[in-house]
């Protein structure tokens, strides 16, 4: 299984198209969240405010139940967008991103998918992912013009210690960098061209 995946993503490297030159400009913040999520949402927008961004925002969210009137008129007086996913030309091609169910868990899995689709897909070529639940205490500008992100591309955070086993780093060929700790999906910075 290891092996059919890893040759599953070899090829789909091998078969990139050219960077689609023109299709994203700028820097922006993303922020994965509707529904429940909405009022850390706000407080995202509000600690990102506060700390002097005055890029653009896009809340990204999984159709009309995760919207909420009240808390999105709220948010709307800091100039943010609004993206329904589902809605999205793209998100037919997507088997997963309204969340599936979860035996284990006994309902719906978290439709965690829609992190990886809002970056990819917003319109921004330098995209800082922030979830509603991780409040920025400082200002988020300076992350863009770090000298290691401007080499790699990407600032990555890490998690905590009991996260290292899902990160599984022998499937992705990098030795380990740091502390045990998986690496924390719930914000990274990412230069779409590099």
């Amino acid at each position: 299984t290891r092996r059919a995946h890893r040759l599953a993503a070899d090829a789909f490297l091998l078969d990139l198209p050219p960077y689609p030159s023109g299709r994203f400009t700028g820097r922006g913040v993303v922020i994965a969240g509707g529904g429940k999520y909405l009022p850390g949402a706000y407080v995202t927008v509000r600690m990102l405010r506060h700390f002097g961004w005055e890029g653009p925002v896009q809340i990204w969210y999984l159709g009309p139940p995760d919207r909420d009137e009240p808390i999105l008129a709220a948010i709307a007086e800091h100039e943010v967008e609004y993206v329904d996913i589902l809605a999205h030309p793209e998100a037919s091609k997507c088997r997963r991103l309204g969340g599936f169910p979860d035996p284990q868990r006994g309902g719906i899995h978290p439709a965690f998918e829609l992190k990886s689709f809002a970056v990819l897909h917003s319109p921004f070529e330098e995209t800082l992912l922030i979830d509603s639940d991780n409040y920025p205490c400082s200002d988020v500008q300076g992350l863009f013009s770090d000298p290691q992100y401007k080499s790699t591309g990407g600032i990555y955070w890490p998690d905590l210690p009991h996260t290292e086993r899902w990160t599984q780093w022998r499937f992705w060929n990098v030795g380990k960098h740091g502390p045990a700790a998986g690496l924390e999906t719930g914000q990274y910075l990412i230069d779409k061209r590099l």
